[in-house]
């Protein structure tokens, strides 16, 4: 029972530096892909280009969901 009790703790301080990581990734893909659509809209870039930087957002969006489940399925364990 301490066994996976100790897992479970050293599984939620990764998970919390993880989730740290990945809020500042999807930050920083909402960053570009606002500038992206700036540039289209100035005729700078392709609209190509917005899509694929809102693909990059999503993705990173939906990599910030999955952490924040194994989160909670994590502090589930816990108790």
């Amino acid at each position: 029972a301490f066994r996976e009790v100790n897992d479970a703790l050293a599984t939620r301080a990764n998970i919390g530096e993880r989730l740290t990581a990945q809020q500042r990734l999807v930050e920083a893909t909402n960053r570009n892909y606002t500038l992206s659509n700036a540039r289209f809209r100035a005729g700078i870039d392709s609209y190509l280009t917005v899509l694929d930087a809102q693909r990059s957002s999503y993705a990173a969006e939906q990599g910030l969901l999955l952490l924040q489940q194994a989160n909670l399925n994590n502090q589930i364990e816990l108790y």
